[in-house]
């Protein structure tokens, strides 16, 4: 009797545990098939590492100084877009060896990279027709974009000085040899 009752007791917290309510299957339809893409990373990544030779051996004398690498990404049904940072020309750093920048090398500085703006949107401009000529499984109407963000020192007068320059046009356009104008968005 004590091993029935033993068994029962044992038993007992079964019954008392409410069964969880189903939950109505859900349905999940298979997503539309579309085309893989045009475009394979490898030859983004080609892209991106031939910008970013075009930005290290421009001026040797007076180089720009990239601040990290072109990245590049393939927007399925609008193009191919590609992002960098950096600093028209080398520009000197704060350090315990150089506490401060004087001011007529700080305006010296600004006026530099005034005057080198003209130069990387040139240079911009080649990198868009490299890319046009390089994105042979792209169609001819989306977009290839070659954006640049420009980074400054705190110390920096950035007074006329651009915070960004995007250059943009259909890869039809582009490779037809229409005149392309950049976008400069200010700090």
């Amino acid at each position: 009797m004590r091993l029935v009752l033993s068994a029962l007791l044992a038993l007992a917290p079964l019954a008392a545990q409410v069964a969880e309510p189903e939950s109505p299957k859900a349905v999940v339809t298979p997503a539309p098939q579309t085309a893989p893409s045009r475009i394979s990373l490898i030859t983004l990544a080609q892209v991106s590492r031939n910008f970013d030779r075009e930005f290290q051996t421009f001026a040797p004398a007076d180089p720009v100084d990239l601040l990290g690498r072109t990245r590049g990404i393939y927007l399925d049904g609008f193009g191919a877009v590609f992002t960098t940072e950096l600093s028209p020309i080398l520009t000197p750093q704060i350090n315990p060896f150089r506490p401060n920048i004087g001011a007529a090398e700080k305006a010296t500085l600004r006026l530099r990279k005034l005057a080198r703006l003209p130069a990387v949107e040139k240079l911009m401009d080649a990198m868009l027709q490299s890319a046009a000529r390089d994105l042979t499984g792209m169609p001819d109407d989306q977009q290839i974009v070659v954006a640049v963000k420009f980074l400054y020192l705190p110390y920096e007068d950035t007074d006329g000085l651009p915070g960004q320059m995007v250059v943009k046009a259909a890869r039809r356009a582009i490779l037809s040899g229409a005149s392309i104008v950049a976008t400069v968005t200010n700090q």
